[in-house]
């Protein structure tokens, strides 16, 4: 028998590091949808690539729910799922619907609106984010 392989443990926040990565989401200066995305993660717990997938047609504003019906190809499981949406959540989608509410995707493609956010969009956000968090600070002459 071969041994198991190793668990990968992903990075993560502590509840005391969770305000100063929000406050640098909120100013980093990107895509409103990439933003959204992550945030709309943030705030509803779903995994990133069902977020980055959320459709029009699952979300109820007036009632602050998205419901992914039983079967949805891009749910691990395959469950129906029901996700009550928190207010700041249904006051960013309300602004995205502006942009995007004629397509079938909340979040759409960069490059193909008829396709969803790249799963590498969010990601490559917290990167930016984490690499101007290590930038040394400069001291400004006067």
């Amino acid at each position: 028998m071969l041994p198991a392989s190793a668990a990968t443990n992903y990075a993560h926040l502590s509840v005391d590091d969770l305000p100063a990565f929000l406050r640098k989401l909120e100013a980093i200066d990107a895509s409103p949808l990439v933003k959204g995305a992550a945030m709309l993660a943030l705030w509803t717990a779903n995994r990133p690539g069902v977020t980055r997938t959320l459709r029009w047609d699952e979300v109820d504003l007036e009632g602050a729910l998205w419901t992914i019906e039983k079967g949805r190809e891009d749910m691990k499981r395959g469950y129906a799922h029901l996700t009550p949406l928190p207010r700041q959540a249904v006051t960013l989608l309300r602004e995205v619907h502006r942009m995007t509410g004629t397509f079938d995707y909340v979040f759409i493609g960069r490059n193909d609106p008829m396709k969803p956010l790249s799963d590498g969009a969010v990601n490559g956000l917290l990167k930016r984010m984490a690499t101007v968090a290590s930038r040394p600070r400069t001291a400004s002459v006067i």
